[in-house]
């Protein structure tokens, strides 16, 4: 048997006594862990669509969220229901991974992420002209940006931990270092307001970030199913 399906299986056997239809349902659930990353990046690419200005390189992908474009409410929408499918996908985790403390951890987490997203749809990240002080809600706005990011980092960390004596999590743990390693500047970014081609760095941070929650999911989704059937009598 795989060794990722041995630390399965055990946290399954943990779980499985007196297993309710919550369970179940979380199960199913976790479908939001790849839905979720190609439902916002859909939706990326479709508010850039309708907002002709807009540059991939060189703007934010907040600036979608802002008056400066004409159709804000299409991304701003869309990172709300984002952090929503983001909060399920964490009630999954938690069905699934056995309910044991590094797996409540990671769901607070990936929960986390979810809420500092809506909340970063919420309040607007409006381009200031030079002088201008911050307002409260572009504080505001960077303030849930960076937890949700950070929060994200910490997800990835944990899952490894989770799975710290298996040979699944050396194969994890590059992806897991790629991922870290080149999403890390965009701290740099949110907090500094860096200048540049800003939207090109921020795609490229995200969207491994995104990769990586896709990329595991699916491999758990295929996993899950593998437990299914050894515990099928």
């Amino acid at each position: 048997m795989h060794a990722f399906a041995i630390i399965l299986l055990g946290m399954e056997q943990k779980a499985s006594v007196g297993m309710t239809r919550n369970r179940e349902i979380s199960k199913h659930l976790m479908i939001l862990g790849i839905l979720a990353p190609l439902f916002i990046t859909a939706m990326v690419v479709i508010a850039s669509e309708v907002n002709p200005d807009y540059s991939h390189q060189y703007h934010a992908v907040s600036r979608l969220g802002t008056s400066s474009v004409p159709n804000p409410y299409i991304f701003n929408i869309s990172m709300i229901i984002y952090g929503f499918m983001m909060c399920i996908y964490a009630y999954s985790i938690y069905g699934q991974l056995g309910r044991d403390r590094k797996s409540k951890i990671m769901s607070l987490f990936a929960a986390l992420h979810g809420v500092g997203i809506m909340f970063a749809g919420i309040f607007n990240d409006e381009p200031l002209k030079a002088g201008e002080p911050y307002t409260v809600e572009i504080v505001m706005h960077t303030t849930f940006a960076i937890i949700s990011y950070v929060a994200l980092l910490a997800m990835m960390i944990t899952f490894n931990l989770i799975l710290r004596y298996t040979p699944f999590r050396r194969r994890l743990l590059w992806l897991t270092v790629i991922a870290f390693v080149v999403s890390l500047p965009l701290l740099g970014l949110f907090v500094f307001k860096a200048a540049g081609p800003i939207g090109l760095y921020q795609r490229i941070g995200y969207g491994i970030a995104l990769l990586w929650v896709l990329i595991v999911t699916l491999r758990l989704i295929l996993f899950m199913r593998k437990l299914s059937k050894l515990m099928m009598p």
